[in-house]
């Protein structure tokens, strides 16, 4: 429950006095359906052999009770008296409406205090902007309004902790096995939506598409976005929006989602799934691999790569060898965790 404006007349009561009537006070008061679910504050006096045994008693427990959390766990589940009354109201702000298209924005609840005059231009919490973010805790996500999915899992979860809605493996980790060709193991990217698959030039029959940048001069130029190659089998469009983020980043090692109950909640691009099933049937577009090849021919893809005015053969050359994604759950690569 969450009041706005919570009236306190306050009253002093001297000796000798009935009473006197003071100024009363005004703040927000924020009410929760169970204490929230948090970690123990330690007695420095205990031994060590106690802390241990209380700190497994709490795998999970929040570590600090930020006022954002507080707030959109309290503000969104208002009037709400069961916890999963509770999760889908709060959901909405999470979650895109189906009128609505999109998610809600998620602000820091001290930046939507201070300026509540001026609501359009509060500083959102974003998902993946800037596309090279760090972050992947609950605090470092309020801090710096940025962060990456295993940030926004945890912001999430922490959210619902307020109301004491929490259980154990609440979290995975998806991922596609390792590509293995000629005793080689090659990392497969995930493509999250929207790709648009134009043609085929195939280097490798399991992987039909390719992309060339010119020379990857920094592994990491593979990340930034938006993504612009020498030569494009499957071209990068303007992808599903992310929190706070029309076109966040879309090519992932992995991706971390939240499990209540018996669904599955992406919080970075606000969609719920049925299963993991669900996810990546809807979710991912394709696989990616980069892979080093020597006397790669231009011939192959019929432009000419290094610039040099002829159709010859590079050396070495960096490639993006890429398949859509195939009937059937290709993330079997699972990791359950407990925030």
């Amino acid at each position: 429950m969450y009041f706005s404006e919570l009236t306190i007349q306050w009253w002093a009561k001297p000796a000798g006095h009935d009473g006197i009537k003071l100024a009363p006070s005004k703040n927000q008061c924020y009410v929760t359906l169970g204490d929230p679910y948090e970690s123990f504050v330690y007695d420095a006096k205990k031994n060590k052999k106690d802390k241990e045994k209380e700190k497994k008693l709490v795998v999970g427990g929040l570590k600090k009770l930020f006022h954002t959390l507080v707030h959109i766990a309290c503000k969104g589940a208002d009037g709400k008296t069961t916890k999963q009354g509770a999760l889908n109201a709060i959901g909405v702000n999470f979650f895109k409406a189906p009128k609505k298209g999109e998610p809600d924005k998620i602000f820091r609840a001290e930046d939507f205090f201070q300026l509540p005059e001026d609501k359009d231009n509060l500083v959102k919490l974003k998902y993946y902007d800037p596309w090279n973010t760090k972050n992947e805790e609950t605090s470092k996500l309020i801090a710096e309004t940025h962060g990456k999915c295993a940030a926004w899992v945890k912001f999430f979860i922490d959210v619902l902790k307020v109301n004491r809605i929490h259980q154990k493996e609440n979290a995975k980790v998806v991922s596609h096995p390792k590509y293995e060709k000629k005793k080689k193991k090659y990392k497969v990217r995930l493509l999250i939506n929207k790709w648009d698959f134009i043609d085929q030039h195939t280097l490798d029959q399991d992987w039909p598409y390719t992309n060339i940048k010119k020379q990857f001069a920094n592994r990491k130029e593979v990340w930034k976005p938006p993504h612009k190659w020498k030569f494009e089998d499957v071209k990068d469009e303007k992808g599903v929006p992310g929190q706070s983020n029309p076109d966040p980043q879309c090519i992932f090692n992995n991706h971390g989602l939240a499990k209540v109950n018996d669904k599955i909640y992406d919080p970075s691009y606000g969609n719920k799934y049925n299963s993991l099933n669900d996810f990546e049937e809807s979710a991912i577009a394709g696989y990616m691999i980069i892979m080093v090849l020597r006397k790669f021919p231009e011939s192959a893809v019929g432009i000419d790569i290094n610039g040099n005015g002829k159709e010859d053969v590079i050396k070495i050359i960096d490639v993006a060898l890429i398949k859509k994604n195939p009937t059937g759950n290709q993330l079997s690569k699972v990791e359950t965790k407990t925030y």
